[in-house]
């Protein structure tokens, strides 16, 4: 698929049980349900069935990542109206990613998109983790829900070989706009350089005082920036309700710009 159009994968109103994970060796996908839960409710039980209406469902109970983009992958990956459900308590997988994305191309792969889509029980939700530094030229999350994850949207640490340090897989350019999240340890841990990170526009209520596995995350921020080079932070129109732990972490080079805006905060502890 990686030398044609983009291939349109389409899910019926069904329950999908994934139990090794899905493998992407390329790109050019669009996965695409009929319709997800956009509320940061819990996914009832029986999983795509909600008042009688059907939704498609990617379920996990026993797999330590549902979706992984190989080092292969060098074309654009989309997701559209699926609920992602990880029944993480049933078999003790606290740990388990929803998508990992492992590709190693240094195009960079772009862009990565989210719409519409729901998850639930993950450790974490949206994975970046490449032994390139910059592995993303646009990631896009819009309209989702997360319920009950450690993090919503993840960069791991990448060992620089030049400068000889750990720094984070970075985006040129990520938006987080019109999500909500119930009951979510983090949001974001977030690597941006040049263009926009924008979060905008997000219902971000209730926190969990603990992980998936019980260990605290009491001294961990909601939103973790690291960014340089021009980049532009905004941070606009969002709800808090009810969090307990630290807000925002910025890290920001003499070069880039923060717009911290009408923002609201209820029951907001720290």
């Amino acid at each position: 698929s990686n030398n044609c159009g983009v291939h349109k994968i389409k899910l019926s109103s069904s329950v999908y049980y994934i139990k090794n994970g899905i493998n992407i060796p390329y790109g050019n996908l669009l996965f695409e349900g009929t319709e997800s839960l956009i509320r940061e409710d819990k996914i009832p039980f029986g999983y795509n069935n909600v008042n009688g209406k059907l939704y498609s469902c990617i379920y996990s109970d026993d797999t330590d990542s549902v979706i992984t983009c190989s080092k292969t992958v060098s074309q654009p990956i989309q997701f559209r109206d699926i609920n992602f459900f990880n029944d993480y308590s049933k078999n003790k997988r606290f740990y388990t990613i929803c998508f990992n994305f492992n590709a190693e191309y240094q195009g960079p792969t772009w862009p990565i998109y989210f719409e519409k889509c729901h998850f639930e029980g993950y450790h974490k939700a949206i994975n970046i983790q490449s032994p390139v530094t910059y592995c993303i030229h646009k990631l896009y999350v819009r309209s989702c829900a997360f319920t009950i994850c450690d993090w919503c949207v993840y960069f791991a640490d990448v060992v620089d070989n030049t400068e000889l340090k750990l720094r984070r897989n970075l985006t040129w350019e990520f938006d987080f706009s019109n999500n909500v999240c119930h009951f979510c340890a983090n949001i974001y841990r977030g690597g941006n350089s040049y263009n926009i990170c924008r979060i905008e526009q997000n219902n971000l209520e209730g926190t969990q005082n603990t992980y998936l596995d019980g260990n605290s995350c009491l001294n961990d921020y909601q939103i973790d920036i690291e960014c340089s080079q021009d980049t532009s932070v905004v941070i606009k129109y969002n709800h808090w309700e009810a969090v307990t732990h630290p807000l925002i972490a910025l890290r920001i080079s003499n070069s880039a710009s923060l717009e911290l805006d009408n923002n609201n905060y209820i029951g907001v502890s720290n």
